[in-house]
């Protein structure tokens, strides 16, 4: 049996201008295998063949045929997630969706942990921290009531299942599970596309979750024109790298001039709930007090300590080994700044309060 599997489900993940494909290329280096429940989309989608373009003999591509019936309230998510988590091999399991990444500086320690705690039973997932883009490579979301962390790798063979339209996961019957939080973090770029794509991506979630299925063609014509993303002068900058798998889709960023780059949220007919006086005033008071832990928020697992790592005497720690020496924290190809070179993702300040 293997360390660590990885699993995903999509469908249509191209012409909804996801980073799929760099979402897996991301984890082959860390995983055994890579388990794609390759949902059947449009036609005209090619996420399958940039997907077998990877040539990575780790990943085993599944076809399948989404099903209706399972559709409300985003069933078919879980559903096919669960496949997916059924096919695996390993001890642990690592599920990332579509539009989430791993930065290569993590690998390390992911995988580490992993063989840490291999045989540790009352561990029975990781926690994951989130960097939540919005609208561009430069601006996140660190808001009250945004992901900050979830469950991303799971024990295999103790009955875990994905739960909440897929986004976590719990233990048969329905029990939460016991997880340590690791020092690594989810890239996440489900809300950095186009605004048009945007506002197709989310019409065709929405008639999921309501019971119908849609093709990219008919939600085109039926979803807004661009989605309101708000002043994104208002948001935090990112200030580190991105994963280096995203260095294309980084260089092909080219809607800056669609974006308002100002702080005036009355400017806009859409409020987000981040913009909220209310939001705003608590995800004020968590940053100062609480370590960024969201106040009067459900979780869905149960927190417990990190058992200490093998010690060499003298407060020496004995890494478990992976093959080789840890990378840099800037990992052997170096990060990705968040910003490319101006003429590539044009100059947001060129657009103030646009």
């Amino acid at each position: 049996m293997g360390l660590l599997s990885g699993f995903t489900m999509m469908r249509n993940a191209s012409k909804l201008y996801s980073p799929a494909v760099e979402s897996v290329r991301s984890a082959l280096p860390l995983v055994d295998e890579f388990v794609v429940a390759l949902g059947r989309g449009d036609p005209d989608d090619d996420t399958e063949e940039r997907l077998r373009a990877v040539r990575d003999p780790k990943m085993r591509i599944i076809e399948r045929t989404w099903d209706p019936r399972h559709f409300r309230d985003g069933a078919v998510f879980a559903r096919e997630a669960g496949y997916a988590l059924g096919q695996c091999k390993s001890t642990w399991c690592l599920y990332l969706p579509a539009d989430e990444v791993l930065h290569e500086q993590d690998l390390f320690t992911i995988r580490e942990h992993c063989r840490r705690y291999r045989y540790d039973f009352r561990v029975e997932g990781f926690l994951f921290d989130y960097l939540n883009f919005w609208g561009d490579y430069d601006h996140h979301l660190d808001s009250h009531g945004i992901r900050r962390r979830e469950i991303r790798i799971v024990r295999n063979g103790i009955g875990v299942f994905p739960c909440l339209d897929g986004a976590s996961f719990r233990k048969a019957p329905n029990a939460k599970l016991r997880v340590i939080r690791l020092p690594a973090r989810i890239y996440h770029y489900g809300y950095v596309r186009p605004p048009a794509l945007m506002a197709i991506a989310r019409h065709v979630q929405e008639a999921i979750r309501a019971g119908r299925d849609v093709s990219i063609a008919e939600a085109s014509v039926r979803a807004p024109p661009a989605y309101e993303y708000g002043p994104l002068g208002a948001l935090p900058r990112f200030g580190g790298t991105h994963p280096p798998v995203m260095r294309g889709l980084i260089q092909r960023f080219d809607w800056s001039d669609r974006l308002d780059y100002g702080k005036r949220t009355f400017a806009h007919l859409v409020r987000h709930d981040h913009e909220r006086l209310g939001c705003r005033a608590l995800s004020w008071f968590e940053r100062r007090f609480t370590g960024n832990r969201d106040l009067m928020r459900w979780s869905n697992y149960k927190l417990i300590s990190p058992r200490p790592p093998r010690s060499a005497g003298l407060g020496q720690v004995v890494p478990v080994p992976l093959g080789g020496a840890p990378p840099t924290r800037e990992g052997p190809c170096g990060g990705v700044p968040s910003r490319a070179p101006r003429s590539s993702l044009g100059d947001p300040s060129a657009n103030p309060g646009r």
